[in-house]
């Protein structure tokens, strides 16, 4: 799978996105941060943040927070990465508050 992500073609690399959303391997979160923090074409990015905005948690926030100043430039992925990271925030905040 690493091999997948780090194909020159970003039309290998996405559908290879796509697919860690499938995989049950605990790498999946670390595979999606160190895409992001390399990844330079934007449609693979947008395609790794929609995948956090499904499995994406506190340890994603700083890559995060990278990729959107890195794309500042491209309003669905400012719009994309806002989006994930309002939720992955209210999610811990929630989970830190208890039942």
């Amino acid at each position: 799978m690493r091999q997948l992500l780090a194909a020159p073609d970003p039309d290998v690399r996405i559908p290879a996105v796509d697919v860690l959303r499938l995989l049950p391997s605990p790498e999946m979160h670390r595979w999606l941060a160190e895409l992001l923090a390399r990844e330079t074409h934007e449609n693979v990015v947008a395609t790794a943040i929609d995948r956090l905005a499904e499995i994406g948690g506190p340890e994603h926030l700083d890559v995060l927070h990278d990729v959107r100043t890195r794309f500042a430039s491209v309003p669905y992925i400012t719009f994309a990465t806002d989006l994930v990271i309002s939720r992955i925030t209210a999610e811990a905040a929630n989970a830190e508050d208890g039942p």
